[in-house]
């Protein structure tokens, strides 16, 4: 069958966000297949099939399945069908109850892009909600709760593409909420929460990009998000939570982007390269022979200091240092390279709300380069609403 893919977009941030405008849409060229189903599941016998499974076996490559509001007590398995499952009304009304038997969804037969699980809420499953191996899938709408299991998703050597997906406390996660290693991972939109884990997201040995989501993990000696061999960006996302980056060898080309985030704790790097701009982090930063060419544009926040560090080349210009010793060595940046420590002005920072008061000293205090400017081409603000990388919009 022909499929033409359409552009997502989602609406707009819950209370507990900054500020910001609808969020953009995931990717151009990704969507889902436009068209009638090709069958229609009903539990109550109003569709072609009562289960899910039994619409996935008759199912030819390229198939679009539409599901009916219900609880299917039942766990699936792609089965190397490229297949698109869509409910009907969506996620609320749309459940897979995985009844603690195992998995709830599985992609593990050489699935490929064309694969999609949209609108459903999956429930009680264990070992992991989702698997993904050797394959690739978009999961758009899925809330992932009530689960005892070691990993909400669990990818490997896999195309993996979140979008609007969230994973709330009521599940117990022993590992990790998303753990993604090897292949690559998108996760866009999305509320993930570690659960009990130590991990919110993992992305190992692979590429990622993390884009207008928020991920919780505040557990003693965890990380929201945990980036070991990738490459990628963090962008326009909050992290309750530390930051941890590994890579090995002092590798210029292990990048990590980390542009117009709020991260509520630590920043720490291990080897490779990241650049860290239009930040707020309240936390300190830790770097262990990393290599950062742009420390720009960012807030620092709530720590005696904020800059411990073996080796760094490059000095950090036009932060905010404010209200602890801009270095936790003999350094001290406030007073060069446009570095202030100043009250930062926010609006109200208690409710995250980063966005910066009319008089704020960080407006157009930000590194003067038009790369790095204002979304309406003005100088770059310091903090995470400015820049073309915003988390109020940008680009």
């Amino acid at each position: 069958m022909t499929v033409i893919i359409a552009l997502v977009s989602c609406g707009s941030p819950e209370e507990t966000k900054p500020t910001q405008q609808v969020a953009p849409s995931l990717s151009r060229g990704q969507g889902q297949p436009f068209g009638p189903a090709d069958a229609i599941v009903d539990c109550n016998g109003g569709g072609d099939f009562t289960t899910i499974s039994a619409a996935i076996a008759a199912a030819t490559a390229g198939d679009v399945i539409e599901v009916w509001p219900c609880t299917y007590q039942e766990r699936i398995n792609f089965g190397g069908r490229d297949l698109w499952i869509k409910s009907r009304d969506g996620s609320a009304t749309t459940i897979i109850d995985a009844e603690n038997q195992g998995t709830a969804v599985t992609v593990e037969s050489g699935e490929g892009d064309m694969t999609g699980l949209v609108g459903f809420t999956l429930r009680r499953a264990s070992t992991q909600a989702v698997h993904v191996d050797l394959s690739a899938i978009h999961l758009r709408d899925i809330a992932i709760r009530d689960s005892d299991a070691s990993y909400g998703i669990l990818s490997a050597s896999a195309d993996l593409e979140l979008d609007q997906v969230s994973i709330d406390a009521s599940n117990d996660f022993s590992v990790a909420g998303v753990y993604a290693d090897r292949g690559s991972l998108v996760v866009h939109a999305s509320d993930i929460d570690c659960a009990g884990a130590n991990i919110g997201v993992f992305s190992g040995h692979g590429a990622c990009l993390i884009d207008w989501s928020e991920l919780t993990c505040t557990n003693g000696g965890s990380y929201a998000f945990d980036n070991e061999h990738t490459v990628g960006r963090l962008m326009r996302t909050i992290l309750r939570g530390d930051f941890f980056m590994l890579s090995e060898d002092d590798k210029p080309d292990d990048g990590m982007f980390v542009l117009g985030n709020i991260i509520d704790g630590d920043v720490d790097v291990e080897y490779g390269t990241i650049d860290l701009v239009n930040n707020v982090i309240q936390g300190q930063l830790n770097l262990t022979l990393a290599t950062l060419p742009a420390i720009h544009n960012n807030v620092f926040l709530g720590q005696a200091c904020y800059i411990s560090t073996d080796t760094l080349e490059t000095y950090p210009t036009n932060n905010n240092f404010f209200n602890g010793d801009s270095s936790c060595g003999y350094v001290d940046y406030v007073g060069a390279d446009g570095n202030i420590a100043e009250e930062p002005g926010f609006v109200n920072p208690m409710a995250f709300d980063f966005t910066l008061a009319a008089d704020s000293p960080m407006i157009d205090a930000g590194l003067n380069d038009p790369f790095w400017a204002d979304v309406d081409g003005s100088r770059a603000d310091i903090g995470a609403y400015g820049s073309r990388y915003s988390i109020g919009g940008g680009w």
